[in-house]
């Protein structure tokens, strides 16, 4: 997946989730959550995170 792939699905996982009455400021904020609670630092301080923690979020079936 390239990209603009994951940007479309992230502003379609946006559109679906969040409701028309948040602000883009919250938008924002709930979008950073959602990443940030499943993103892993390794001991070299490199971020990460796991596809299978991904798809959940990004609601792949498979």
């Amino acid at each position: 997946m390239n990209e603009a792939e994951f940007n479309d699905r992230l502003t379609a996982l946006s559109e679906r989730v969040l409701s028309k009455a948040l602000t883009p400021e919250e938008e924002t904020s709930y979008t950073e959550s959602l990443f940030e609670s499943i993103r892993h630092t390794n001991e070299y301080g490199q971020e990460f995170w796991y596809a299978r923690e991904l798809q959940i979020a990004l609601e792949y079936k498979e």
